[in-house]
């Protein structure tokens, strides 16, 4: 996670800069792994990777590669998103209460942040609901 710290109040900005990846990785992605392919097959890998869920073909690829196709960490591209926004508030959260335990009173940037958290959290609750209905009826 790369953080950045300040001896000033924290605000809605430097908090929403932190935080790890959307796929709620923690882990910092810093190798590459090259791969070469012909145009049709990625072509072929681009269409697989979309008709999983999956909005990245790096993420689809290593997903692949680490779990198998049926393996028990298996996610569409919408969990991942989920997943993400999940840890994004739990770090969001998480700066709140260091801020706070800090004797820190809140200031207008917070406050705003605290929204969006709300917003961010009823929003994904909202499409998990739509999905956990659509699976139960099965259209999903």
């Amino acid at each position: 996670m790369n953080q950045s710290h300040s001896s000033g109040p924290i605000g809605a900005t430097s908090i929403l800069t932190r935080g790890g990846g959307h796929d709620g990785n923690t882990q910092v992605r810093d190798q590459r792994i090259y791969l070469r392919a012909s145009a049709q097959e990625k072509s072929q890998l681009r269409k697989l990777a979309e008709e999983a869920g999956f909005d990245s073909l790096a993420r689809f690829i290593r997903q692949r590669a680490l779990y198998g196709s049926d393996g028990p960490y298996e996610r569409s591209g919408e969990h991942l998103a989920w997943l993400g926004t999940v840890n994004r508030i739990a770090n969001y959260v998480d700066e709140i209460a260091k801020h706070l335990e800090q004797g820190k009173k809140p200031d207008e940037d917070l406050l705003l942040l605290v929204m969006q958290i709300s917003d961010m959290a009823e929003k994904t609750l909202k499409e998990v609901r739509i999905y956990n209905e659509r699976a139960i009826a099965g259209t999903a």
